[in-house]
């Protein structure tokens, strides 16, 4: 599935803390990179991310770890780190296993609106995290809002800050049983970071945990999409299900005629970042994409056969989401298309031999 730098870089700037970090100059260096090699362009977003992140606490003699560092002194912050990984959309397993290992007990934001959504999750380091930052959504919110989870012990106050090219952005933050939160301001006014500061002192990390499932994707999301929410209504009880997103539905003709299953991208690790000047520098950074199949070949072929069905063209928009599922394995395919306009949803299945496509319910 071609890798859109776009999409993603918008991502990872979104769960950035600091403001104008310099993404465009990123986004040109990624496209010219992209034949080479189309991860690279993912991990200099992800690199920005772990350069510029801004994160508080309190205490002193933090010790440092090999892999990562959390520096605070003049009112600015920085964060360092050697690998992270990454998963956007997590569903209940993803999230815990990201967290799983962290090096503190690891208290979740709770107190969100009741409708907020795990869109990020980062893990720093990938193995054995002692900083975690989370992107929450709610519906009818138009900004994002993100945490910053680290480890007391990695954090150092008072110390003189290594150079980062980004600047800072002011936070709200607090310690949290053993653990430094910090948001950004731009994101949350002082009422707000209050109520959360005050949640969070009445939860645990286990009661934490248990709030955070219901936060949680049920279905595999593929690319853009914004009816997440529909989609689970609709999603099969038993098989997998994934949501292919509009952009990434552009690429169902191509891999059809291939042959090609569609994998997931949603994860990703980096490691080996190493800093110069204050930046990331990539030359020797080695990145992956976890691309299991999320998606088969014949269910790509489903799919095509779908849009085909619908009148779509070759490479088309199609305007909607795709929900793929096949509760059995011996049945018939399963897709919903979602419109965007989120009203008109259409179930179908697709005969597993001969491709032909019906109404269903």
């Amino acid at each position: 599935m071609p890798f859109d730098f776009a999409t993603s870089g918008r991502h990872a700037r979104e769960q950035i803390a600091v403001p104008a970090v310099p993404l465009e100059t990123i986004a040109r260096r990624a496209e010219r990179q992209r034949a080479r090699s189309r991860a690279h362009a993912l991990a200099a977003a992800a690199g920005v991310l772990v350069a510029g992140a801004v994160a508080v606490g309190t205490g002193a003699g933090a010790r440092i770890l090999d892999t990562v560092h959390v520096w605070l002194g003049g009112g600015h912050a920085a964060i360092r780190t050697s690998s992270v990984s990454g998963t956007r959309w997590p569903t209940r397993e993803e999230f815990r296993r990201a967290i799983a290992g962290a090096t503190f007990p690891v208290r979740l934001p709770v107190g969100l609106p009741p409708n907020a959504r795990v869109v990020f999750v980062w893990a720093m380091p990938a193995t054995h995290p002692s900083a975690i930052t989370l992107e929450y959504r709610a519906q009818n919110q138009a900004k994002p809002l993100s945490f910053l989870l680290a480890d007391p012990s990695v954090v150092d106050v008072g110390r003189q800050l290594l150079a980062v090219t980004a600047p800072n952005a002011a936070v709200y933050d607090w310690r949290s049983g053993d653990e430094v939160v910090s948001i950004p301001k731009d994101e949350i006014d002082a009422a707000g970071a209050d109520r959360l500061k005050a949640s969070m002192a009445q939860t645990t990390p286990q009661a934490s945990l248990a709030a955070t499932d219901a936060m949680l994707a049920t279905v595999a999301v593929l690319g853009d999409a914004d009816h997440i929410t529909l989609a689970e209504h609709y999603r099969a009880a038993a098989g997998p299900n994934a949501l292919v997103g509009t952009q990434t539905a552009r690429t169902i003709a191509s891999l059809a005629a291939r042959g090609l299953p569609m994998r997931d991208r949603r994860h990703l690790v980096v490691t080996n970042l190493h800093y110069a000047h204050g930046e990331p520098d990539y030359a020797r950074t080695r990145n992956s994409f976890a691309g299991s199949i999320a998606v088969s070949a014949g269910g790509v072929r489903a799919l095509a056969a779908t849009l085909r069905a619908r009148g779509v063209a070759s490479g088309g928009d199609c305007a909607c989401e795709l929900l793929y599922s096949r509760p059995d394995a011996r049945a018939a395919y399963r897709i919903v298309v979602i419109p965007l306009r989120g009203s008109g949803v259409r179930t179908y299945a697709v005969d597993p031999k001969t491709y032909a496509v019906r109404a269903a319910t």
